[in-house]
């Protein structure tokens, strides 16, 4: 075999070294450059603090005006604008501190109550009562103190929902449940209000078994036994929302049928009965909105005579009928309501009369079935209102525009199955809010 001896090599004719010509000296020198970087490096990614903001969970904007529910507290602060809330609401105030410890934090709060409150967040319910506050705050971190200045809160007032059941708009005891037997029909009454604040905007219904409703009055049948909570949630065009419950008890008999209800033109005669196999010592038939024609005692059938007694319930538009079979031999004893649809002559427009301007304005008639409704303005007196189409036909929104004045909003409206129908009026005066000149942002001091 043959073999050749081996030779040493240099450094530099071998593997590279990343100490090239090494000696002692050009060792140390290297090794002292590294631990310069090194220090250098760590001095330089040194923790920086990181910017702290002031946050909220909660705000609204209303859809008319300036209001704008995406600003934050640097864009409020820049434009002179107000944090938004709904009156009676409660809001979580936070500062987003990153990696900065805070201390000694003080919160500022004028027309709200803090509830809890620690270095980073508050939790403030804002007043029912008034309609402007303030909120600020101070806290301290290892570089310093920091001082987000108050901004002011404006508390848009809420709605107020409520309704009634079956035509019986002032119930004895509203906190005791209406007791129903199984496949009863309950006709729902929206007795809500926007009170002082703006239009009501939708209207949500939780029948309590899984089912909703966005109608404006509902009709919803109960077939299956039990104990039911129905909310109704109104909200209005700022966002802010009201709620309001009733209790239904659903027994296990079934309910007393009513037949031939359904709708009829004012001034028009209907029949409406409950089988005749019943006995009964005593049939007890009640009605609003219309007269029983029928003589006494009342059998299984009575006649109703349509024609406008007083004010009627519901704006005009609706009627009841109610049987309660107490004194039958039946299995079901509580009474059995129908909601009679009038097409009235002379219609009755529900909304405000004294209106602001460069604002909009809900005016509704009752949403009876198969009724077409025609809107429009006539007699404007000064004012430059204009309609703009809403969702509902028997709702029309009303833009009251720039100029102060008075208009009249009358609707022709005409039911495509009865051929009957009738007009409605309603006379409105605007007047355009007085406006405060000045800076929306002033110095301490000035």
């Amino acid at each position: 075999m043959f073999m050749q001896k081996a030779r040493s090599l240099p450094c530099s004719a071998g593997m590279a070294t990343p100490f090239p010509n090494f000696t002692i000296s050009n060792y140390l020198r290297h090794f002292f450059s590294i631990m310069l970087f090194l220090v250098a490096w760590n001095s330089s990614s040194q923790t920086v603090p990181d910017p702290i903001f002031f946050r909220w969970d909660s705000y609204v904007g209303c859809i008319e005006g300036d209001g704008d529910m995406r600003k934050t507290y640097e864009e409020l602060i820049r434009d002179g604008l107000c944090h938004q809330v709904c009156q009676n609401s409660i809001v979580n105030y936070t500062l987003h501190s990153g990696n900065n410890v805070l201390t000694g934090t003080v919160w500022q709060v004028i027309g709200g109550t803090i509830l809890s409150q620690n270095a980073y967040t508050c939790q403030v319910k804002w007043s029912s009562t008034v309609t402007t506050g303030s909120i600020g705050v101070t806290t301290n971190t290892s570089t310093g103190t920091i001082r987000f200045p108050e901004i002011c809160v404006e508390m848009k007032i809420p709605p107020s929902a409520q309704f009634a059941m079956n035509g019986n708009l002032n119930p004895s005891n509203p906190s005791a449940p209406l007791v129903i037997c199984r496949g009863t029909t309950v006709n729902f009454n929206n007795l809500s209000s926007p009170g002082s604040g703006t239009p009501l905007n939708s209207h949500h219904w939780n029948f309590g078994d899984g089912n909703y409703s966005t109608a404006f009055e509902p009709s919803y049948t109960f077939d299956t036994p039990g104990e039911y909570t129905v909310i109704l949630t109104v909200t209005n065009q700022c966002y802010c929302k009201s709620t309001y419950a009733r209790r239904i008890t659903v027994t296990r008999e079934a309910a007393v049928p009513i037949t031939c209800a359904s709708t009829v033109c004012e001034g028009e005669r209907a029949t409406y009965s409950v089988p005749a196999s019943y006995r009964c010592t005593n049939f007890d038939w009640s009605v609003v909105g219309g007269t029983i024609v029928s003589p006494m005692p009342y059998g299984n059938t009575i006649v109703v005579d349509w024609v406008r007694q007083g004010n009627d319930s519901d704006g005009e538009g609706f009627g009841y009928v109610t049987f309660n079979p107490g004194r039958c031999d039946v299995s079901c004893h509580e009474p059995t309501t129908v909601k009679i649809p009038i097409i009235r002559l002379n219609g009755r427009i529900n909304g405000k009369t004294i209106i602001c301007g460069n604002s909009q304005e809900l005016y509704k008639l009752p949403q009876w079935p198969t009724t077409d409704f025609q809107w429009e303005i006539v007699n404007s007196g000064g004012a430059n209102a204009t309609l703009m189409i809403n969702g509902q036909r028997n709702e029309i929104m009303v833009d009251t525009g720039t100029e102060p004045g008075s208009f009249t909003l009358k609707a022709r409206y005409h039911n495509t199955l009865l051929e009957c129908g009738g007009t409605a009026s309603i006379n409105v005066t605007v007047k355009i809010p007085a406006i405060i000149e000045g800076p929306r942002v002033v110095c301490l001091g000035d």
